[in-house]
C-alpha cells in the first residue's frame, strides 16, 4: 500500500506542478462549463493513476513504467487544453513550454538533492517530497507573472508576438536536457543543480521583464491613442469655429477656443452648440473671455456688466455665475473662486 501512495505522490506532483503553469494564467478567460471540464479532467487523473498504480501493486514498481504512464496521461491533458483553449492556442504553447521547462528544474533538483543529501531507503518518496517543497517556494512568483502577462488587454492582439515568444523557454527546455544527458555521464556534482536554480532565475526574470515591457507598450499605445482623438477632436471643434465664424461680421466675433461669441446677436457658442445665455449672462462671459486667467474682482465685475458698483448685499452676480457655470460645464473651462481676490475664467 505505502508502494501506491508513494506512486501516486510522484505522479501527481510532476503532473499538476506542470498544470497549474498551463492552466491558472488563463483560468479566468474560461466559462463556467469549461472550468468543470478541467476540475473533472483532474479528478480523473488522479483516479486513473491510482487505478495503475493497484494494478502493479502485485509487482515491484517499474520507475520506467511510471514515467511512461506519466506520458501518457501528459498527452490527453495536451489535448484538452488545446480544445478548451482553441482562441489563445500561441499563448499556450508559450505556457507549455514554460511548464516543460519547469518540470526537469523541479524534479531534477528533487532528484539530485534525494540521491546526493539524503540517504532514505525510499528513495521515490524523498523526491517526490522534496519536489514538492521546491514547487512551493517557486510556482506563486511565477504563477502571477504569468497570469499578469496572458491577462494584459492589449496581449491577446499581439499574434505575433505570442507565435515566436514561446522559443524562449523552448530552448531553455533544450539547455536543460542537453545538462541533464552530459552530467547523467558523469557523476553529478553541484553544478547539476546550480544549472537548474540559473534556469529558474533566468525564466523568472524573461516572464518579468516581458510583462513589464508589455504593460509599457500598453501604456504607450492607449497615450497614443487619446492624443489621436484628442487631435481630431481639436481639429473638427476649429473647423466648426470656422464654420460659426463665416456667418459673423468681423466686429461682432469673439473666438476663444472652444467658445464662439456673436455679439451682434448675443449668441455664444461652445464647439456648435448655442448656450442659450441670457443678457447678463452673456456680458460675463464675453468679459472673462476678454480678461482669460485673469482674476477678477467683484468690483470690476459690476462695472463691466451691470455699470454700477458693486454692493455686497446684491445676490446677482452670484446668481448669473451660478447659472453660467452650469451652461459652460463641459467645454473644458471653468470659472473659479478666488478666496478674498474674485473670480478666474481658466482651463479645468
Amino acid at each position: 500500500m505505502e508502494e501506491i501512495l508513494i506512486g501516486l505522490l510522484n505522479v501527481l506532483v510532476s503532473f499538476y506542478t506542470a498544470h497549474l503553469i498551463d492552466i491558472y494564467p488563463l483560468w479566468n478567460t474560461l466559462g463556467w462549463k469549461k472550468r468543470g471540464v478541467v476540475i473533472y479532467a483532474c479528478c480523473m487523473t488522479f483516479f486513473i493513476s491510482a487505478c495503475y498504480l493497484i494494478a502493479v501493486f502485485a509487482f515491484a514498481l517499474d520507475a520506467q513504467g511510471l514515467q511512461m504512464f506519466k506520458l501518457y496521461i501528459t498527452i490527453p491533458k495536451l489535448i484538452l487544453l488545446f480544445c478548451l483553449f482553441r482562441k489563445r492556442v500561441w499563448q499556450l504553447i508559450f505556457l507549455i513550454a514554460l511548464a516543460f521547462l519547469y518540470g526537469p528544474i523541479s524534479t531534477g533538483i528533487g532528484v539530485f538533492a534525494a540521491d546526493t543529501w539524503f540517504n532514505s531507503t525510499d528513495t521515490l518518496l524523498t523526491e517526490s517530497l522534496i519536489t514538492l517543497v521546491v514547487a512551493v517556494f517557486t510556482l506563486p512568483p511565477l504563477l502571477l507573472i504569468l497570469k499578469r502577462l496572458c491577462n494584459n488587454p492589449q496581449m491577446k492582439q499581439a499574434i505575433i508576438f505570442w507565435r515566436f515568444i514561446w522559443l524562449l523557454p523552448g530552448s531553455f527546455f533544450a539547455v536543460t536536457m542537453m545538462t541533464s544527458s552530459y552530467l547523467n555521464e558523469k557523476e553529478k556534482g553541484i553544478e547539476f543543480i546550480i544549472i537548474r536554480i540559473v534556469l529558474y532565475c533566468a525564466m523568472l526574470l524573461i516572464c518579468y521583464l516581458l510583462e513589464k515591457t508589455v504593460t509599457q507598450i500598453s501604456e504607450a499605445r492607449l497615450t497614443a491613442e487619446i492624443a489621436r482623438q484628442t487631435t481630431e477632436a481639436i481639429k473638427k471643434d476649429l473647423e466648426t469655429q470656422k464654420q460659426l465664424a463665416a456667418g459673423i461680421p468681423p466686429g461682432s466675433l469673439i473666438v476663444c477656443w472652444p467658445f464662439t461669441l456673436n455679439t451682434a446677436k448675443r449668441q455664444a457658442f461652445v464647439k456648435d452648440i448655442d448656450l442659450a445665455l441670457k443678457d447678463k449672462e452673456f456680458n460675463l462671459l464675453a468679459y472673462f473671455i476678454e480678461r482669460e486667467n485673469e482674476t477678477i474682482t467683484p468690483e470690476e465685475i459690476y462695472w463691466a456688466v451691470w455699470n454700477q458698483p458693486h454692493v455686497s448685499t446684491d445676490n446677482a452676480l452670484r446668481g448669473n455665475l451660478y447659472r453660467l457655470r452650469k451652461k459652460i460645464k463641459g467645454s473644458g473651462y471653468i470659472i473659479s473662486n478666488v478666496r478674498g481676490m474674485g473670480y478666474l475664467l481658466e482651463k479645468e
